[in-house]
């Protein structure tokens, strides 16, 4: 009853097991979490999401999904001006190294929940599969969502002119 299950973690291996690949663990960190009347524990603020595909070679669009880089002021400012981290940064420019001013997309994702008064309360917010359907499918593509609860991913899906199976 106190054991920690490890369900997100048990599937991925499963899927595995039932040959997909497991490319990577990404941490949907919610700002904003359920509170747990807990007392021998921590309070949960992240959930798991896979990326997982049926071959070694996959659809990817990385440029979808990237985030403004850190320019050396802003690092400056989070460093307290500390000289450290423009050592790390000399020589690529204001951008870190990116020509555009972006970089790609960290594997911790900070997204708030979002209430959806027509379903349960474990819904996703419309931003996360945004994110995924963008990143792993070509419009016009299809997007497999396996526990579909509310249908979100359904409907972001359609916006972002994609089909969907859940």
């Amino acid at each position: 009853p106190k054991d920690l299950v490890g369900i997100p973690w048990r599937f991925a291996l499963a899927m595995q097991d039932d040959c997909w690949w497991l490319r990577q663990d990404i941490i949907w960190h919610k700002p904003n979490p359920m509170p747990e009347s807990v007392t021998d524990r921590c309070t949960k603020s992240h959930e798991y999401i896979f990326l997982m595909t049926k071959s070694e070679r996959y659809f990817f669009d990385a440029d979808a999904i990237k985030e403004p880089a850190l320019t050396d002021n802003r690092a400056r400012e989070k460093n307290n001006g500390e000289s450290a981290v423009d050592t790390k940064l000399r020589g690529f420019g204001s951008h870190c190294g990116t020509v555009d001013g972006a970089r790609n997309k960290r594997s911790v994702w900070t997204i708030a929940t979002a209430p959806f008064s027509e379903a349960h309360f474990a819904t996703f917010p419309p931003a996360l599969p945004e994110l995924c359907i963008k990143a792993g499918c070509p419009v016009g593509g299809t997007v497999l969502d396996p526990f579909s609860g509310a249908g979100t991913t359904a409907l972001v899906a359609d916006r972002l002119q994609r089909n969907a199976i859940g």
